[in-house]
């Protein structure tokens, strides 16, 4: 629902925008020809929402133009119409095919050649019977007034679009505009083959809780400069966090084995870590690429290689001698129940405990406070990160499936103990 409403309102935002520019930036060239930079406007949006968007606003703007500032009629609105569409939708339509640079670079020549050639055209066969001339003095104009005009008008709003594109991103996204829910990555990718040392920064956005899933949670992050992010893999890395360092493996490009989508996604999973990063700014420092990304048949599959993965970047960090935090290293043994946070596994007596991610997280909880008791309302509140306000239902029926699915110790008790009135607490005894 965000997603969409944001679309809707960038929409209406590019459409005020062509048509002030129309109403306040016309200048005269030639004859009764007139400079505006509305397809400016025009092509941002299809490169930013898509060549759909492209389309309505210039249908959109061209009738609130004919409405009040033009004076061309019904005429004027289908060729601003064709005008605007031949460049704009041209170009949206390459640069969505190929999110490079490159490709908008090609985008815009070709916008502008269509342009050109659809405005010759038009002049050629509407213009003798729209203005009354004969069309042997129209054809004499279309080499020495129409063609330059065309050219001028066509490379200025390439040019301009150009320049404009990367601020007007920038701004968008801080001022939270863009659809952040597919974690859009908008700008040149560059083949970086030595990417030893290389930052990236960003604010971390909510994705689809596929890490979650799976017990390997995410950080996806919305880019803030992605001039040059480097060729798609998985990364081993760095993660700086409120003056703190984590290590863990990054994913950057696209992800087969989860969706079709075609939007670059920037995402790391931080080894031993189990705060909320939602919303804060991280620095992720790149420093080995492990692998490329693949498709792979099953979830469990996945599962599997971010686990190896993670392995290689714990033996990578040994191999140079940096220290591993107590945290990274840390596997919680007690009376027979082992919770490896590095692989986020649970084991009972050497057999894996399937858990859903919310039940890993109270028992995570409750293992780390072993033998201190917690109240319905705070493990509420810890995991769900909400006011609890007396619903406590979930947490009952966790612990319900805890103790399901957790074997009984050696003397036949549950590990986790209810308090009576108060809580629970996991029994180490």
């Amino acid at each position: 629902m965000q997603n969409r409403t944001q679309k809707i309102t960038l929409t209406a935002m590019f459409c005020a925008l062509a048509y002030a520019v129309v109403a306040v930036g016309r200048i005269p060239v030639v004859l009764f020809l007139k400079y505006d930079p509305k397809d400016v406007v025009i092509t941002l949006s299809g490169l930013i929402l898509g060549p759909i968007t492209a389309l309505l606003v210039s249908v959109i703007s061209s009738f609130i133009e004919m409405l009040t500032v033009s004076d061309t009629g019904i005429i004027g609105y289908f060729m601003n119409i064709l005008s605007s569409c031949s460049f704009a939708c041209i170009a949206a339509i390459i640069y969505k095919r190929k999110k490079t640079l490159s490709g908008a670079i090609i985008g815009l020549i070709l916008g502008c050649v269509a342009m050109v050639m659809v405005m010759l055209l038009w002049n050629y066969i509407i213009t003798p019977l729209y203005m009354g001339f004969p069309r042997e003095a129209v054809v004499e104009l279309l080499l020495p007034a129409f063609l330059p005009f065309n050219l001028l008008k066509g490379s200025l709003n390439a040019a301009i679009t150009f320049l404009l594109y990367k601020p007007v991103i920038k701004a968008l996204r801080s001022n939270r505009l863009m659809p952040y829910e597919r974690n859009y990555i908008v700008g040149i990718v560059m083949d970086i083959q030595n990417t030893s040392g290389y930052t990236i920064y960003g604010n971390v956005i909510h994705g689809r809780g596929i890490g979650k899933l799976i017990n390997m949670p995410t950080a996806n992050l919305n880019i803030e400069d992605i001039k040059d992010i480097p060729k798609t893999g998985v990364y081993i890395s760095r993660t700086y966090y409120d003056g703190k360092q984590y290590i863990g493996v990054t994913h950057i490009g696209l992800r087969p084995t989860v969706d079709r989508d075609k939007y670059l996604s920037v995402e790391t999973h931080l080894i031993a870590f189990n705060g909320n990063l939602y919303g804060k700014r991280i620095e992720i420092n790149l420093i080995k690429k492990l692998r490329e990304v693949h498709k792979f048949s099953s979830m469990s599959k996945l599962r599997e290689q971010v686990y190896k993965d993670c392995s290689s970047a714990k033996k990578y960090f040994e191999q140079v001698g940096e220290s591993v935090s107590q945290d990274y290293t840390k596997i919680i043994v007690i009376d027979g129940l082992t919770v490896n946070i590095v692989e986020r596994t649970v084991t009972v007596a050497n057999k894996v405990v399937e858990l859903t991610p919310k039940e890993y997280s109270v028992l995570l909880l409750l293992a780390q406070n072993k033998d201190v008791a917690f109240t319905k309302e705070k493990i509420y509140e810890t995991i769900w990160e909400e006011p609890a306000n007396g619903y406590c239902h979930s947490v009952e029926n966790i612990i319900s499936q805890l103790r399901k699915k957790i074997p009984l110790k050696n003397k036949g008790d549950h590990y986790i103990d209810t308090i009576k009135g108060y809580g629970y607490k996991l029994n180490s005894r």
